[in-house]
């Protein structure tokens, strides 16, 4: 009960920061790259599996190299015992890098995941290429470091796992 208190207070407190110093609110999806396009024969996934990444991303006001970001993020997996994962992130974006209209952004969260109908808490990192196309609308490659403690409690041993997403951002406030 103690983790739940400590996981809803960040929550709300990481939701509320933003909302003081806002900048922009954006929207991204993605998907996995492997999973939507080969797929994974090796545990029968077939191209086209659905592993979607959403998330409600809120930028901090622009600084000298960059802006802060938080954001909620879920994650839903159309793989054996349909994987959810619920995550609050934090980072930092740099936007005013050599190429213009690029942005690589840094992120950490910590969250839970929901597989086979049991909860385990989890964390990750995530890096984030993206490009502008308007200032409302860019296009984005997205890897992640995620704890899977669903993979520990299935296999053992400790599960880490990379994974590669491409998708879309859209500014829906500001």
């Amino acid at each position: 009960m103690r983790t739940l208190n400590t996981m809803t207070f960040l929550i709300c407190l990481l939701t509320a920061l933003p909302s003081i110093s806002q900048d922009r609110i954006g929207f991204a999806v993605y998907q996995d790259a492997r999973l939507g396009i080969i797929g994974d024969k090796e545990h029968g996934y077939k191209a086209g599996t659905m592993d979607v990444l959403i998330r409600l991303k809120m930028q901090g006001k622009q600084q000298k190299y960059g802006y802060m970001t938080v954001f909620p993020e879920f994650e839903y997996a159309e793989i054996q015992g349909l994987y959810k994962r619920w995550s609050i992130n934090a980072g930092y974006a740099f936007n005013r890098l050599f190429v213009r209209n690029t942005e690589a952004s840094i992120s950490i969260g910590f969250g839970l995941m929901d597989r086979y109908s049991m909860g385990f808490l989890s964390m990750g990192a995530n890096g984030e290429l993206a490009y502008k196309i308007t200032d409302g609308f860019k296009i984005a490659a997205n890897f992640q470091l995620v704890q899977r403690k669903d993979l520990d409690y299935m296999w053992g041993g400790n599960n880490i796992r990379l994974s590669g997403h491409v998708g879309i951002e859209i500014k829906i406030w500001k």
